[in-house]
């Protein structure tokens, strides 16, 4: 996993939409399709992250 070129480009992952993701499952993708789409940002959250709203 290290040595993959999408852990290099972003060792800390893609941001995703959980809600997203679930209706994917729901319509009977596997998790390893899941885990592919969502490295093609298939999953994008609409609004972009921003770590300040946590805190």
């Amino acid at each position: 996993m290290q040595n993959s070129p999408d852990f290099v480009r972003k060792p800390l992952g893609v941001d995703v939409d959980p809600d997203k993701m679930i209706e994917a499952r729901n319509a009977g993708a596997s998790p390893w399709d899941i885990h592919k789409r969502a490295w093609k940002n298939e999953f994008a959250p609409a609004e972009p992250f921003n770590p300040l709203v946590l805190l």
